[in-house]
């Protein structure tokens, strides 16, 4: 689909003396035309500047508003807006480039398991700094957390062995587990 097939309209504030922000309307995406900030789909999620967003009013019988911005937020879209900017100074997003940009929409099922999937990575993404802020608290004491975090990585096999093995040791003896002083 073409950024104009599956948006009822594409608007953009305007700041200065008369400003004029963006009308509270469901179902948007917000795109950056300048720099390399995440497209969004809240106003109160905004880093830069309002005039610096394309408010993009997408069919939802089509494309959902949080597939749409996770797919410019991904590696392959940023790719793609970046390749799409014009200008020497500051490149920004044309509208009329922006228009006509192509984006390929997969099933609704499809698109509403995306969301799902990409809502829990980014929630264990909020997990793993809030584990990080803890540590740097409290980085030997916190059991707790360094067991978490190294279940994760195990998860992920991401753990030497030494590290499995302080995690072992650092849990205690358990019904699986006890230690001995001597090997016979």
């Amino acid at each position: 689909y073409k950024i104009s097939d599956i948006c009822s309209s594409i608007n953009r504030a305007i700041g200065g003396n008369n400003p004029k922000p963006f009308k509270d309307i469901e179902n948007c995406v917000y795109l950056p035309l300048i720099g390399n900030k995440d497209a969004i789909t809240q106003k109160n999620e905004m880093q830069i500047k309002e005039q610096n967003y394309f408010q993009l009013v997408v069919d939802n019988t089509v494309v959902l508003p949080e597939y749409l911005a996770s797919f410019f937020n991904s590696t392959l879209g940023k790719t793609y807006i970046e390749s799409n900017k014009e200008g020497s100074t500051i490149p920004s997003l044309k509208i009329g480039v922006m228009r006509q940009m192509e984006v390929g929409i997969p099933s609704m099922d499809q698109q509403e398991d995306i969301v799902r999937n990409i809502k829990k990575v980014n929630e264990l993404k909020s997990k793993i700094k809030d584990f990080a802020n803890t540590l740097s608290i409290n980085p030997i004491s916190d059991s707790k957390t360094l067991d978490k975090v190294e279940s994760m990585m195990e998860i992920g096999s991401e753990l030497s062995d030494s590290d499995k093995v302080r995690s072992i040791i650092r849990r205690g003896e358990d019904i699986c587990t006890e230690f001995k002083q001597t090997l016979s």
